[in-house]
């Protein structure tokens, strides 16, 4: 029978409908409190017969914490095999990686854990892998971008669902639920998990937002801080759904993607709300594949405006190598390594650089 922590994942996976119950689902699990939550919940449910489809136990090894690292992967597979499961390792060369590309240790993780997490889905037919992410993780998202600068969207947090191109879909169970609940369910079960110390070092800008920002915040103010930012980010995603379900209706009159091409018919463009024009600029953006990590709100603002003047021969520069710039009563999107033809060489341009991300 389920505890009400099982029963609040399993209502949670039902409403946002996360994945159907025969679906096949990769666990990812560190070890840590919160994704050993993850595994036993998930298995509880399938117990029960709420859950019938396949779990398969996903650990990925950073290899940033010497004999600790490899402690963490041996606690993993002895739990997965104690349930029965499957479990599946990886071990990354973060460091190497990170110096290589000249990225952060932090980012140099996250992009190869997911792309390990990807490629081992694919490779046992998974199509969903389930993430611990719980309420706290949604809040100290939230803030985070709030620091850096955020528009709308950023403040939705981290969304119950995320699909990728390959056709993946990421899920995280547990947003219902906050870091206190996790523990405890974890002790009233028995359960033990694995505590990585490196979590506590405020050097990193996470841990700093989790173990300082947030305690301050709870101290000025009257209710918790994490709920009302749950709250917050549930009305958010609301809103971004509106809007995303606007754009959706007037993108096919609006919109002709020829290629790593798109025009965009400011007839049409010019009378839709601000939000709903964001979003089809960043429809048009993915059209050409472009991302939008490099991306600030600055960017969408020079594009908003370009659409709005009536002038020809500019050209707004974006990050990775896209440009965009008008052309009568179009709105042109491309690739600056496309050729372009004699009739659409630009004569001036606008360079953007400028912080905060939208």
């Amino acid at each position: 029978m389920l505890v009400e922590f099982e029963k609040n994942i399993a209502d949670f996976i039902k409403a946002n409908q996360l994945f159907g119950p025969t679906a096949k689902v990769l666990l990812a699990v560190s070890g840590g409190a919160d994704s050993m939550a993850l595994l036993y919940a998930m298995r509880a449910l399938k117990a029960d017969g709420v859950f019938n489809g396949r779990l398969i136990v996903a650990h990925i090894n950073h290899q940033l914490r010497g004999s600790q690292a490899k402690l963490d992967e041996d606690f993993v597979i002895a739990q997965a095999r104690n349930l029965n499961l499957p479990v599946v390792t990886r071990r990354l060369d973060v460091r190497g990686f990170a110096s290589k590309n000249k990225l952060s240790i932090e980012t140099a993780a996250r992009k190869l854990r997911i792309e390990s997490l990807l490629d081992i889905a694919k490779a046992n037919n998974c199509n969903y892998i389930a993430t611990a992410h719980q309420k706290n993780d949604n809040a100290e998202t939230i803030l985070q971008r709030l620091a850096r600068g955020t528009g709308f969207r950023g403040l939705g947090g981290i969304w119950p669902t995320r699909t990728f191109a390959e056709g993946v879909c990421f899920v995280r169970p547990l947003l219902c639920v906050s870091r206190n609940e996790v523990v405890e369910y974890l002790k009233e079960q028995n359960l033990k998990w694995r505590i990585d110390r490196t979590n506590e070092d405020c050097k990193y800008r996470r841990n700093y937002i989790r173990h300082r920002l947030m305690p301050a915040l709870q101290q000025q103010c009257s209710g918790p801080v994490v709920e009302q930012l749950s709250r917050l980010a549930q009305s958010t995603r609301r809103f971004r759904s509106l809007v995303c379900s606007s754009a959706e209706k007037v993108w096919p009159g609006l919109a002709d993607c020829a290629g790593e091409k798109v025009k965009l018919e400011l007839k049409i463009f010019s009378v839709q709300p601000e939000p709903v024009k964001i979003e089809l600029i960043r429809r048009s953006l993915a059209a050409i594949g472009s991302g939008e990590r490099n991306l600030t709100q600055q960017h969408f603002k020079r594009i908003l405006q370009l659409a709005e003047q009536n002038v020809g021969g500019k050209k707004i520069e974006l990050p990775d190598g896209f440009v965009v710039w008008r052309e009568y009563e179009k709105m042109i999107f491309v690739r600056t390594d496309r050729i372009l033809k004699p009739d659409e060489q630009i004569v001036e341009s606008v360079k953007v650089e400028v912080p905060g991300r939208t």
